[in-house]
Parts: C-alpha cells; structure tokens; sequence
C-alpha cells in the first residue's frame, strides 16, 4: 500500500474527551495530514452532523468524499427501494467517489457505517443474509481496478450503533439490539477474514449509558463526535501501527501473563563492590591487558568485552520489554487484565525489599583495577525510561492500584534526587556527548512521574542552553559522536535521545521540537542531517563502525517524533519500514524507546 501521508494519530489521541478538546487540537495544524476517505452510511452518515461531518472536523487537511444515504443498508431493498441497497449500488458510489476525488489520486481508507436498516423488523427473518451481503459488498469493493496491488486502501467495518429501543418506532425497529448486537459478532468475524479493521462503536456507545440518541435510532451531536473520534483513533492508528504488529503486541503481551518478576537480586558478580540490591555493571570497552591478565584493565574503545557481568542489565531491559508490551497491550485491547499484569514487576523492582533495586546507580560500569562505579554508567538505566512512561499511563488511567503508583513514584523522586545530588550524577549530567544527553532523558521523564517540576524546569533549561548549542554543529550533526569509533551508531542514538528529551519535556507553551538556538541550531537540522543516512546508508561520508554497523539502522525514535513534529511523511513512511523488533543486544541496548504506542496514545482506545 502507498502511505499517501500517515500521521493523524497524535493529534487524535486524546479526541474522545469531548469537543472543546478536539477543537482545541485541531488548531495545531502541524499533527494534522492528509488522507484520502470515502464514507458508506446511512442516515447517521448522512445527518448534517453525522460522524463524516463530525470527521472533517478533526481532520480539516483530509479529503473526505460521503456517500451516506438515509434509509441505506447493506443488501436490502429498504422499502422497496433498489437505490438504498448498497450492495446493488456499490459501483455506482464508487465511480461517483472516484470522479470527485480526481483520477491521480486514489482513496487510502474506506469506511462502511451500514446495517442498522438491515435490523429493521421486516427484516427479521432474513438476518443470515446480513452477514452474507457484507461479504459480497467487501469483495466487490476489493474487485475493483483501480484498488488493486499497492493501491488497495484500508477497509474499515463499523458496527450499528445501539438503539435506545424505549425510544425507537416498535413498529419498524422492535428486538433491533439483539439483531444487532448478533449481527457484530458476524461483522467482525467477515472483516478480520478479509483483512479488514472492525471498530465496535456499539459497545462503546452503551458505556455512556441512555441519552446517545435523538429518537432511539438517530445519535446526537455529541455521539456523532464520539464516533468520529472512535474512526480517527483506528485509523491514526492502522497508518502507524499495521493490524499486525497489533496483533503481535497483544500476543507477545498475552503470553507474559504469567511471567515472573526478574530483579537485580536473582544475580549477583562477585566483582561487585555494591549489595544484593544494587544494580551493577562493567565498562562495555575494557579488557583484560594482555601484559597484565591479573591487574587493571585496558580500554579498547567501540570494542564491547563479552565476558562483562550483563545480568543486570539484561533483567532491566527484560523488565522494560514486558512493561512496555503490557501497557502496549492494554492501550491497544482496553482489558486491564495487561495492566495488572505490571503490578508484580513493579512491586518487585520498586516496592518489596526483599527483591527491590536501590534507587542509586553507584556500581555501573565499573571497571576492574580502576573503579567501582562510574557517573558514565547511569546511562544503563535509560531502560527504565520506558517503565516510568507505562507508570504515567497506568496511572491516569485507574488501571491499577493507588499503592502500587504511590511506590513506584516515590522510587523514581528518590532516584532524581541522586541523580541530581550525587557526584556520579553531577558527572554525568557534564558529560558533553551523548552521555550527556542521556541524563537529561532520563532525569526529566523520572521527574515526570515524581512530579518534581523543580527538575523538569532545569532540564528545559539545560536542553536549550547547554545540549543543544554544545553538541551541535552548523551541519545539524554531533561532532563528538562522529569521532568516536562508531559514529554512526552514536550519532543515530544521540538524535533518538534529543528527540526522545524533547518529547518528555515539551508542553504547550514550549515547544522543544521547534527550540532554535541564536545561532540557528534545532532538531529539524538534525534530522535533515543524519536522515539520508537513514534512507541509505551507502551514502554515509564517516567511517564505518569498527561494530554492529550492519545492524544499523532500526526504527529510530528520531523519525518517529521527527514525523510527528514537522509534519512529515518521509520521516514516517522510513519509520515504519524499518525493524522494530532488533534481536541483537547491543542494538536492543542503544533502543531504549520500543513500544511507540506509550508515545502515542494517553489511554485506551477502547
């Protein structure tokens, strides 16, 4: 499929919360793009304020062509009338839609809103056809020329809505819900089989309880808007996230149900000069010295020791995985059997004291002979960045206990307290390169969760006044990075964590994407820079890595929120091609953002 422009999602991610806030997000026209969409409905379609109205609203930059009728179904002569049969009418709709949109473009979804007159009473005995009149009209649609190869848009079923039947016409719509509410069982079964997206606006609309109709049949104003948002959400999503890899993260999810928590406290190296609950590490780069096996160890930059104490490490990361994919999980299904799911992981790592990590990083990296820790090892906990995220989450949206959330917090505020205080911390946070970068990552979105606004207002500060201009060359490339023995390794994980900062500390009124520094400096040019790489790595002007070169790149954060900040298709469409799920632990260890619906959604979708 050609992804004609990508990004609705971000801007559509809190829609749902009523028409203030929607308006509200439709001013920033920089999350907004642009998609081609053709609307099959009846009369809650065809309303002046229906939901295709009420989504050229959110997305006023898309072209979005109706073809709603009052009285449609999906197969049936609605009162003896062939015209509301759109089975019957299928080609006609589209070639009127195809004339209007124009013959260079081509539609990118397609949205079918019928069924409800298919419930009607005089239909009550011919409700096996309902189901089997979807098929056909999914095939005929799919059949279609001009929908074929790379040009098949995304097809997207949509449930009836629930009747309020103390309200309806008992003569024509009587026993309508059960039709219904079977009849989506069957919807959704005919689009997952034709590789189509099923949204269930029945279910959702029935959580707000009585008052969704005008008469029983007809949605309000407010519903409509809802309905939208619903549609906008799922197809913010399908552009960014495929059926897929939906599917894969549910899976994945799923199967770590019943996982056991894994902490700093199930391994401990002998090398160690911290306790059991100490997290501990070793200097990636040195070694043994070959004239010297026993005594201090020798630095071989870029060149990672394999016999390193990994444990640690390799738990955190494991521990973010399964956090990431839960809250994933739970985000993408709304069963909050993901988010509980965390609570033993959570508790383990932050709250038991038998089995819980000290909110210090005093032994990282350590090396042998030399040291027994080092500020330059903090960045091992970039890992936990995306923990704090899913936290964030989790907690706005109830999905699990008030002593869990009040734990956990208090973990992280006491780890920005050292971060902040301790001379490990202080080194790190000077560090002029990527290490540099990184703690203000970190430091920030822990201070998030900690609510310390104190810190958030500090690592605002330090962005724009000291990473930014410190780092940066006029070219938008990090000259530090580029020295190094793997500098395009360093350089792609230097962006991602720019970018990743300025996600964390971004706000309405400030806007870290767009920070420019007196001497022209900003994250645009930055990515300008290195993204050519990215698209084609044969053309990179440095030297190759001395390792893991053929590893890079992946599905770098930096085009991810590069997308998302300057409106930009590229970004998005290299994005999505690239591996999102690298095996290989040192790439792993240089991603620590692998669950991009933490990024874009704030609560369920269901």
């Amino acid at each position: 499929m050609k992804f004609a422009v990508i990004l609705v999602f971000m801007f559509l991610v809190s829609t749902l919360s009523g028409i203030a806030q929607a308006q509200h997000r439709i001013k920033d026209e920089r999350n907004l793009a642009t998609l081609n969409i053709l609307t099959i409905g009846d009369s809650n379609g065809a309303a002046e304020n229906g939901w295709p109205a009420q989504l050229r609203k959110l997305l006023p930059f898309s072209t979005i062509i109706n073809k709603s009728i009052s009285g449609n179904t999906i197969g049936f002569d609605n009162l003896g009338q062939e015209k509301l049969n759109t089975l019957k009418n299928i080609d006609i709709y589209l070639d009127e839609a195809k004339s209007e949109l124009g013959a260079d473009r081509n539609f990118n979804v397609i949205l079918i809103g019928l069924g409800t007159n298919d419930t009607k009473k005089i239909f009550e005995n011919r409700q096996k056809e309902v189901t089997e009149n979807l098929q056909l009209l999914i095939e005929k649609i799919i059949a279609r020329p001009e929908f074929s190869g790379e040009n098949q848009p995304v097809i997207i079923v949509i449930s009836p809505p629930p009747m309020e039947e103390e309200k309806a016409d008992q003569v024509k719509y009587g026993g309508g819900n059960q039709r219904i509410e079977l009849n989506n069982i069957q919807f959704k079964k005919v689009a997952e089989e034709n590789k189509a997206t099923f949204i269930d606006i029945n279910t959702e609309l029935k959580k707000a309880g009585a008052g969704f109709t005008v008469d029983g049949v007809h949605l309000t104003n407010q519903a409509q808007l809802e309905v939208a948002g619903m549609i906008a959400e799922k197809i913010g999503i399908l552009w960014l996230i495929s059926e897929k890899e939906q599917q894969y993260i549910i899976k994945t999810a799923t199967q770590y149900i019943d996982s056991l928590p894994v902490t700093v406290t199930a391994t401990f190296c002998e090398r160690s000069a911290g306790g059991i609950h100490d997290f501990y590490s070793e200097g990636d780069y040195w070694w043994p010295d070959p004239q010297n096996p026993d005594g201090p160890y020798i630095q071989k930059d870029g060149q990672t020791n394999p016999a390193n104490f990994v444990a640690h490490r390799l738990a955190m990361i494991r521990f973010s995985r399964i956090v990431g994919m839960q809250t994933s999980a739970y985000l993408l299904t709304g069963d909050k059997k993901f988010a509980e799911a965390t609570q033993k992981h959570l508790e383990a790592w932050f709250i038991n004291p038998e089995t819980s990590m000290n909110p210090s990083l005093l032994y990282v990296q350590a090396i042998k002979g030399r040291f027994t820790g080092r500020g330059i090892g903090i960045i091992d906990a970039i890992h936990l960045i995306e923990v704090a995220r899913s936290v964030e989450i989790l907690e706005k949206s109830k999905a699990i206990s008030l002593e869990i959330i009040a734990g956990v917090k208090n973990w992280f505020g006491e780890l920005v307290n050292w971060l902040t205080t301790h001379p490990y911390g202080i080194d790190e946070m000077n560090a002029k390169n990527n290490h540099g970068t990184c703690w203000v990552m970190q430091t920030a979105m822990f201070a998030r969760l900690a609510g310390n606004e104190k810190i958030l207002g500090f690592c605002r500060d330090r962005f724009k006044t000291v990473l930014l201009p410190g780092q940066m060359a006029s070219n938008g490339s990090f000259p530090l990075e580029l020295k190094r023995t793997k500098p395009y390794g360093y350089s792609l994980f230097n962006l991602d964590a720019f970018f990743t900062t300025a996600k964390i500390l971004s706000t309405p009124q400030e806007n870290l994407f767009n920070f420019t520094t007196s001497d022209g400096l900003n994250l645009k040019k930055g990515t300008e820079f290195l993204f050519p790489f990215v698209a084609d790595k044969s053309k990179w002007l440095y030297p190759a890595d001395v390792m893991y070169f053929e590893e890079w790149p992946v599905r770098h954060t930096f085009l991810l929120f590069a997308g998302e900040a300057y409106n930009n298709d590229e970004y998005l469409q290299l994005w999505q091609k690239l591996n999102g799920y690298p095996s290989t632990p040192e790439v792993i260890r240089n991603l620590p953002i692998r669950n991009p619906l933490l990024w874009l959604l704030e609560k369920p979708v269901k």
